[in-house]
């Protein structure tokens, strides 16, 4: 009887440690689990104002330089910007036909044309206002005189 009993208290043992491992390694879960990747994450303010600037055509609603309305000068004018590219029709002296930008650092409303022409910006869905300095040569590339150009857009 004493072999009996002690084979099931040894079994009972092994029971018992069995399944205090068992319930161990089910609880608690891993010490530095992997973060799931956020499903949605939220967009930046400049990946925002990227997915409004590249998407479409803009066309002027109104266009100054120095204040003085020369949305005349500009007709059929459109801008239509890409990942780093724009290119533009009938973009007169303010514009090249096509070029570069950036947003300048980590700022969402300042754009660097062309490395080296900042534009102030305000965007929303099918809204653009773009303000910059131009430095335009004039009497006969005899002298430099800089413009203020504000450029109100719709698509």
């Amino acid at each position: 009887m004493k072999k009996a009993s002690k084979f099931v208290f040894r079994l009972m043992l092994a029971i018992t440690v069995a399944s205090f491992v068992f319930q161990a390694s089910s609880c608690g879960g891993d010490e530095n689990p992997t973060p799931d990747p956020d499903p949605d994450p939220t967009p930046t303010p400049q990946e925002i104002a990227t997915e409004i600037l590249t998407t479409g055509t803009w066309e002027p609603q109104a266009i100054t330089r120095e204040g003085i309305d020369v949305s005349a000068e500009y007709a059929e004018f459109t801008v239509k910007f890409t990942g780093s590219n724009y290119t533009t029709t009938n973009g007169g002296s303010a514009w090249p036909a096509s070029g570069t930008w950036a947003f300048d650092g980590t700022s969402a409303t300042r754009i660097i044309r062309d490395g080296s022409v900042i534009i102030e910006t305000s965007i929303s869905e099918g809204s653009l206002v773009m303000a910059f300095t131009l430095d335009e040569e004039v009497f006969a590339r005899t002298k430099t005189v800089s413009s203020n150009y504000q450029f109100s857009m719709a698509q």
